[in-house]
This record gives C-alpha cells, structure tokens and sequence, in this order.
C-alpha cells in the first residue's frame, strides 16, 4: 500500500513510519566495521589467525588510501572551505576509523 497523494495528518504519519523503518534497515545490512567502535572491532577478532589479520589488514590498506585520496583531491587543496561538505567529512570519519581498526590489528599481530 502506498500513498501517492497524502492529504491527512495520517498519510503523512504512515509515510514516516515507512521512512523510519527503511532508515533502520539500511543502517542494520550496512554496518560494518568502520561503524564499529575500536573494541567491538578487536572482540570480533577474537580467534582469527595471523594470516586472516594480515589480509584483512591488506584489505583495510586499500580501503583507507581510497577515502585519503578522496580527502587529497585537488579540489579540496585548492578550496579548503569546501572540506565542510558531507563528502569530505564522511571521508575524513571512514580514514580514521580505518586507521585507528589497523592499529588495533597491529597490536594483535604483534603480540
């Protein structure tokens, strides 16, 4: 059922409701390990060998050059009031997450 003219109070009160619950279901099959905190991260590490923590630190690797050239590009050099957009922040909070995860992953192969 979908509302395509909503005219009530109700309409617009059930169409939020399927907004709020779509939100929630994004955010759940979206989570991943950026949006974990550093010790959900290193709690779900739990039992993984050297070598699964090497390629998944590979991988991270990767990841984490992508969002730094995204906040590198000439774009944002040459206009630095331009760092205030969503894009760049979303950028600069995945590279640090990413950063601060491999760190955690360093300490577990290195002891």
């Amino acid at each position: 059922m979908s509302i395509k003219n909503p005219k009530t109070k109700a309409d617009w009160g059930a169409i939020a409701n399927k907004n709020r619950e779509l939100s929630a279901q994004m955010k759940k099959n979206h989570f991943t390990y950026i949006e974990m905190t550093d010790l959900e991260f290193k709690n779900s590490l739990e039992g993984k060998a050297q070598d699964q923590l090497k390629k998944m630190i590979a991988k991270m690797k990767g990841e984490m050059l992508f969002y730094k050239k995204i906040m590198q590009e000439a774009y944002y050099v040459e206009h630095p009031e331009k760092k205030k957009t969503q894009r760049f922040k979303e950028a600069e909070r995945k590279y640090r997450s990413i950063n601060s995860k491999g760190k955690v992953i360093h300490s577990l192969i290195n002891t």
